[in-house]
Order: structure tokens, then C-alpha cells, then sequence
């Protein structure tokens, strides 16, 4: 934890140090700290008996993921907003979500009592948290080998594959698609990886395995099917919500520039690999739908997140005001998104009109709300449009052609994304954020090949993202010009001269600076949309090189989550997990492949192999804490090879 300036205090004043972790865009946080931390009596209790610290996750992940993993371990959960108390020598021994005023209260009086009655057991506790933290980041991840036969790792890819593919369906949904979590709750909400849907679509279309990869296709589609039509996507404005429930009718409505991102490049590298032997209608049909997901979400993107200087925004929050009515102005999680059946037919021409029928038919609208389940009865008599008949389906109800329900379905949807305008907008989290704006740049390159006719906007959008990166967020050495000496984790304006407080970057941010500027230099766009395509080569290598030099570690065969020469942080290790984004050694593995394709230079792979012997427990007994890597893995091995070992081995 950085908390270097307040060292001296801690200790002086002997309080315990309580660490607050969010971020704007949680409506839970915002929910804790209007009420909670709001509270006249709890303030006074904790200015008066401890340390208080907040933290914003999307500045300083590196401090989130420590506590987000000790809390976890501690209490078999983790979520945000994340209380973590420590004591004054910064060892963490309780943890929790959220809290309501009452509930937080009695926490802070009961931990405090302890401190100060029986400190003894609470130092224990805290130093048994602490060396179980220690031992966790020096975990033995690797595999043993022959090190005259490096290339044994290559056998636990072939497992890893097939282990994969079961892991995944012993958690998929297959009446809705996606994946349930720990809880299989109808109320537990799934959140999309799009590191997890990657890795099927290279087993399923990329490689040809009998049954493994139809097992996989089977999956992959109903799960995108499920993306593209019902409630995860945003269907008036375009864009993806953060999560949804189980029957994919219900969303957390906030909107996070990381999901917009991965899931853009995810559907544009599903339709590029589309297996050419399906049945062709249903190809084209999937891939019109995608091309149209791709497209909308990106005008969402480049409308509503994107920054004055062109720079994309972490994300939209969830509330906003009620725009009218008995509460109208009051606060309420996704006002901004749902209609209620009159006003839908008011802007839509009447009951009558074939722009209400057939959106109506297409989406569900009706008197009641179509927003389901416990936690949808606080919609009642609200409508989210969400896809539950087919046009082709529509169209013979009416009788008409299904072109013209597409054409009358649209329109409608026009009229209410200028209804939708004029209402009240949730916040924006306006925070630029170098590996979220790479993230960008990955997606609308892949974007600019998936639609032609946006190729020239999108090209020039993400060669606008990348240079401003590179000028405001890279630090070059003045007397190396090759020498990248810092990276920066927020973008600013005014670059490294920013008045704003300088925020260090992450192993992330180095990762996806790579990831772009590799997009940039590989692009299958015509020369001319991309200025000096060799440029960009040789800034992804001097990146590279500062993030081998600063996170990556022999020792442990992987990339540190934090700098490794920082002392401020408790515990350094490598993180093993792929959240909604891939962590900096799965996503650096898919870099170096790429860098050794382009360069042949044998440091590359040699990394990228170490790597792999490092991480081979992982691979080969939870595949889908690191479902990236895998991914990295299948792309660097001979296709011929892997189908004829896995089809062999499954017979």
C-alpha cells in the first residue's frame, strides 16, 4: 500500500489504519459514501480513533488487488466498496464490503475495543494474515522439466485445452449462455471475461478438434448470441452494460470503457474466425449482427466516452435523476435507461404505428415492464429493450419483410435515443487511463477492418489515441531517445508537465501500450490509414524493454503487479488471475509472440517460454484463472500439431 507519507504518523499516533477501496462509477460506493461516511457520528468516531486512507481502484490496482486478495482469503468474498482495517505497521487482519451506517458502526467500535484491550490478539491475527499474504506471492506456479527439453511445457497445452473446455461447462448456462459464478443464485449476476470467450473461439473456430471444439462452439455462440440480443447490451444507444442477471433481462446498468473495449475486439475476432463450413445464412446472419453490435458500440464510445482531446474516459456510472413524475430528480440506478409502455408509444407514433408494433414485438415492451426476477420488481412497469423474437419471426406475424422490421425497428429505436437525451445523464468516471485507452485503440483497429465503410474514422481515432499515449503517458530518457524511463497510469492533457499529481503506471499499462502499437504496425488496413507503420514497431519494443526491465522477475517466471523496485507496497509477487481483463503476464505472453513473429529475435520467445514453465500448475489445474494465456499459448504452436495430438487423445 502507498501510504509512505503517513509512516511516521501511524506509528506516532498508534491507530489502526483503516483503507477504503472504490471508484466512482460503484454505485455502492457511492451508496457508502452518501450515507455512511456522511454520517456526522461516524466521522467524528473515525477522525478520532483511526487513520483513514481511500482509494480509488482504477489509480492504484496494484494496492486494490492486494487487499481485494487478503480480503477474500479471509472471508471467502470480495467487492467494492472494500474495507480493509491494518494496523499501524500496515499488516491487514479484517475486511468487508459493504457496510450500512448502523452495521459500520458497531464494527469500528468493536475492532477499536479489541486494539486497545486485547491488542495482543489482534497483532496474532494480523501477523498470521501477513505471512500467508508473503507466502501466497511466492507461490510455486511452475512445472518441472528437463532443461534439455524446454519444450516439454508444450505438453501441458494439449491438457490445458480439453481441462479448459470442461471447466467452462461445468459453469455454462445453457438455457441463457454465459457463465454462473460461485453463486448460482437467480439473482447472482454474471459478468462477462472476455479473456474466457477469446480462448473458445480459438478452440472452437480456430483449431479443428472433433468433439472439443464443437463442445466449445456450442458455448461460445450461445454466449454471444445472448450478448448481442438481450440485456447486456444496450440496444437504443449502443454499448455494453457491466454485467447482467442469469436470464440475460436484467443488467448492473454502468458502463466501464474496459468492457466497451474488450468485448468490440472479442466479437470483431469471432466474425473474422467463423468456421467457413456452418451453415452460410446463419454465418452471415451472425456476423451482420456482430458487424452492427461493433458499430453501434463504437459510436457510443467515440459520443459519449471520449474525451475533449480524444482520449477515451474510464466509463458512465449507473444512476442517474428520475426525469419526471411524483420523484421525478430523486436518484435511482438505470432512471436514464428504462421506459415505461406510454411513453415508448408516445414517441414512437401510437399503438398502432408499425415503428411501435414491431419494436414492441421485437423487444417485449409491455404494460407491465419485461424487467424481471426480485431485484427487476424495483422496475415495475419499466422497460429495458432487450431481443426476444426474431425479425424473421416478427416479420410473419405481420406480414411483412423482415428487412422492414428491421427498418421500422430502428426507427423506433432512434426516437428513443433522442427521447433518452433529454433526460438527466448518469456521471462520468473522467479519469484517462493509458491501459483502458490502449485497450481502445486494439478495439478500433479491429473495428476498422470489420466495417469498411468506419475504417478511415476508426484508423484515425486510434493513431490519435496512440500518439497522445505515447507523447503524455511514456517519459522518454532526454539523453536516450530509445530509453523509456516512465509510464504514466493517467493521461494527462498537458503530458509529464501536468500540474496534476502523477500517477506511476502498472505492468498493465506497459502490456496494452504494446498490445496497440503492435495493432497499429500489423494492421490490415491500407497504408495510407496509418501513418509510418514502423514507427510504431519501434515504440512497442522500447516499451517492451521498459516493462521486462521494471516488472518482470526471474525468479518467479512471471510479471510482478507492482513496480520492483517500489518499497511502499507490503507484498509483491505475480498476479495468476485474468479478471474482466487479462493481467499483465497473460497479456504480455500474447506480445512477446507476436514481437518474436515480427522480429525473430530469440529473447522474445525465450521469455515468453519461461513464462509458460512458470505458469504450468495453473494451465494445467485451474485453466480458467488464466484462460489469456492459454490463448497466448494456442497462437504460438503449430495448428497441425495441436489438432492431431488432442484428436488423438480424445478418440
Amino acid at each position: 500500500m502507498k501510504v509512505e507519507k503517513k509512516e511516521e504518523e501511524l506509528t506516532a499516533n498508534d491507530r489502526l489504519v483503516l483503507v477504503s477501496v472504490g471508484y466512482t462509477g460503484c454505485r455502492w460506493c457511492t451508496t457508502m459514501d452518501d450515507g455512511t461516511y456522511a454520517n456526522p457520528d461516524i466521522v467524528s468516531y473515525l477522525n478520532s480513533n483511526y487513520i483513514c486512507i481511500k482509494v480509488d481502484k482504477n489509480l492504484h490496482p496494484q494496492v486494490d488487488h492486494i487487499l481485494s486478495t487478503t480480503v477474500q482469503a479471509m472471508i471467502g468474498t470480495s467487492n467494492w466498496p472494500l474495507t480493509v482495517i491494518l494496523t499501524p505497521d500496515l499488516k491487514p487482519f479484517v475486511g468487508a464490503g459493504f457496510l450500512p451506517p448502523d452495521r459500520f458502526m458497531n464494527a469500528l467500535t468493536n475492532i477499536n475495543n479489541k486494539w486497545i484491550n486485547a491488542r495482543s490478539e489482534v497483532v496474532t491475527e494480523a501477523d498470521r494474515v501477513f505471512h500467508a499474504l508473503h507466502e501466497y506471492s511466492k507461490m510455486d506456479t511452475s512445472i518441472r522439466i528437463d532443461k534439455t527439453e524446454s519444450s516439454e511445457w508444450i505438453d501441458l497445452v494439449f491438457d490445458a485445452i480439453v481441462n479448459g473446455v470442461g471447466e467452462c461447462e461445468r459453469s455454462f448456462d445453457s438455457e441463457f449462455g454465459g457463465f454462473h459464478g460461485n453463486e448460482k443464485s437467480q439473482e447472482s449476476f454474471k459478468f462477462i471475461r472476455p479473456g474466457t470467450l477469446q480462448m473458445l473461439m480459438l478452440i472452437g473456430y480456430g483449431l479443428k478438434l472433433n468433439e472439443v471444439s464443437s463442445r466449445a462452439r456450442v458455448m461460445l455462440n450461445k454466449t454471444v448470441e445472448s450478448i448481442l440480443d438481450r440485456a447486456l447490451f444496450d440496444h437504443v444507444e449502443g454499448g455494453f452494460f457491466r454485467a447482467v442477471n442469469p436470464s440475460f433481462e436484467l443488467p448492473i446498468f454502468e458502463k466501464s470503457i474496459v468492457d466497451q473495449a474488450q468485448l468490440t475486439a472479442m466479437l470483431c475476432d469471432i466474425s473474422r474466425n467463423l468456421e467457413e463450413s456452418e451453415d452460410g445464412n446463419a454465418r452471415s446472419e451472425l456476423q451482420h449482427r456482430i458487424r452492427e453490435s461493433v458499430e453501434r458500440t463504437m459510436d457510443y464510445c467515440m459520443s459519449e466516452l471520449r474525451s475533449l482531446n480524444g482520449l477515451f474516459v474510464v466509463g458512465q456510472d449507473s444512476d442517474s435523476a428520475l426525469p419526471y413524475g411524483g420523484d421525478a430528480g430523486q436518484i435511482q440506478e438505470g432512471a436514464y435507461y428504462v421506459f415505461p409502455q406510454w411513453e415508448i408509444q408516445l414517441v414512437c407514433g401510437g399503438d398502432h404505428s408499425m415503428e411501435y408494433k414491431c419494436l414492441q414485438m421485437v423487444y417485449g415492451v409491455s404494460m407491465d415492464g419485461n424487467m424481471k426476477g426480485e431485484i427487476g420488481s424495483l422496475y415495475e412497469g419499466a422497460n429495458l429493450l432487450y431481443r426476444i423474437k426474431s425479425n424473421a419471426h416478427v416479420a410473419n406475424l405481420l406480414q411483412i419483410e423482415s428487412s422492414q422490421v428491421e427498418e421500422y425497428a430502428t426507427r423506433a429505436r432512434n426516437r428513443l435515443k433522442e427521447c433518452r437525451r433529454s433526460r438527466p445523464k448518469p456521471v462520468l468516471d473522467t479519469l484517462t487511463l493509458t491501459s483502458a485507452n490502449g485497450m481502445m485503440v486494439c478495439a478500433l483497429m479491429k473495428a476498422a477492418s470489420l466495417v469498411p465503410s468506419r475504417r478511415k474514422e476508426y484508423c484515425k481515432g486510434a493513431e490519435l489515441v496512440a500518439e497522445l499515449i505515447w507523447k503524455n503517458a511514456v517519459v522518454i530518457d532526454p539523453n536516450n531517445s530509445v530509453n523509456v524511463l516512465d509510464i504514466a497510469r493517467v493521461i494527462y492533457e498537458d503530458g509529464v508537465d501536468s500540474e496534476l499529481e502523477w500517477v506511476p503506471g502498472i505492468g498493465e499499462d506497459c502490456a496494452w501500450i504494446v498490445s496497440a502499437f503492435l495493432d497499429l504496425y500489423e494492421s490490415e488496413v491500407d497504408d495510407g490509414d496509418i501513418a509510418q507503420k514502423s514507427v510504431w514497431l519501434s515504440r512497442a519494443i522500447q516499451v517492451q524493454t521498459y516493462l521486462d526491465r521494471k516488472y518482470f522477475s526471474d525468479s518467479l517466471g512471471g510479471y510482478l503487479w507492482g513496480d520492483q523496485s517500489d518499497k511502499t507496497l507490503f507484498v509483491m509477487g505475480k498476479r495468476c488471475y485474468d479478471s474482466e481483463e487479462p493481467c499483465v503476464t497473460s497479456q504480455t505472453a500474447l506480445n512477446l509472440i507476436r514481437l518474436h513473429s515480427i522480429s525473430n529475435d530469440a529473447l522474445y520467445l525465450k521469455r515468453f517460454e519461461k513464462i509458460m514453465i512458470s505458469h504450468g500448475k495453473v494451465l494445467l489445474k485451474a485453466t480458467l484463472s488464466m484462460p489469456s494465456l492459454l490463448s497466448a499459448a494456442i497462437v504460438s504452436l503449430d495448428k497441425h500439431e495441436l489438432e492431431t495430438r488432442i484428436n488423438a487423445d480424445t478418440q
